[in-house]
Parts: structure tokens; sequence; C-alpha cells
């Protein structure tokens, strides 16, 4: 009756690692792998669409005194007249998939996947 059985074996540990190490890989690699990514600004219906290779300032004083910075790569709400300052504390963004918003403001910062010229779904 001294059944003694492992729950865990070194191959269940072997499997872990390599899990773990496929996950590590996607989320360190980049969007698309060239041509970086790109900013998309939505303020009150206004769409704008920015690269991240260039500095850049956005300002919209409709309705109060909002700023959109794109610095070294990266985009951030850097000033809102919204109360609470959410927006602002997110910081800068920089990775195809983050969001910042500012609801107050109506005002959307998103990153997206630049897309590459001639290339579709169906191409490839």
């Amino acid at each position: 009756m001294n059944d003694k059985r492992r729950f865990i074996n070194k191959y269940d540990v072997l499997i872990f690692a390599a899990v773990l190490a496929v996950c590590v890989a996607f989320a360190l690699l980049p969007g698309n792998g060239e041509g970086g990514a790109e900013c998309q600004i939505e303020h009150r219906g206004e769409k704008i669409l920015a690269s991240l290779g260039e500095d850049q300032t956005f300002h919209f004083n409709d309705s109060g005194n909002l700023t959109v910075e794109i610095k070294n790569g990266a985009a951030a709400i850097t000033e809102s007249p919204c109360p609470d300052k959410r927006c602002v504390k997110t910081g800068f963004i920089s990775r195809p998939g983050q969001m910042t918003v500012c609801l107050p403001e109506r005002t959307a910062v998103i990153i997206r996947a630049a897309k590459k010229p001639g290339i579709d779904a169906v191409s490839g």
C-alpha cells in the first residue's frame, strides 16, 4: 500500500517549459515584422492616422484643452480637461492593440499594426 505516484513528472515540466517559451516569444514579437505600428486618434468622430515614426503633437481645443503626443515611437494623451485624468495616467502606449481613452472628451488613441501595401488576406 505504499503506492507513491507523482502527479508531475519530468516530461510534464518539459512540456510546460516549451509552451511557456512559445508564449513569451509571441509576446515579444513586434506587430507585423516590418513597417512598425501606426497611431489612430479618434476625437469626437474625427479620425486622424499618424505614424509612430515621427514625433508629433495634436491639440484639440473644442471643449477644453486635450493634447495627444507622439514621441519616440509611442503615443499618449498628455493633457486633458477631464476630472480624474485616467487617460493621462495611462501614459505612453506603443504596441499594436493597446489603447487609451478619454470618455468625457470622446477621444481614443489606438495603436494598430501598419498595413503592408499590396498585401491582403487573399494574396497573403
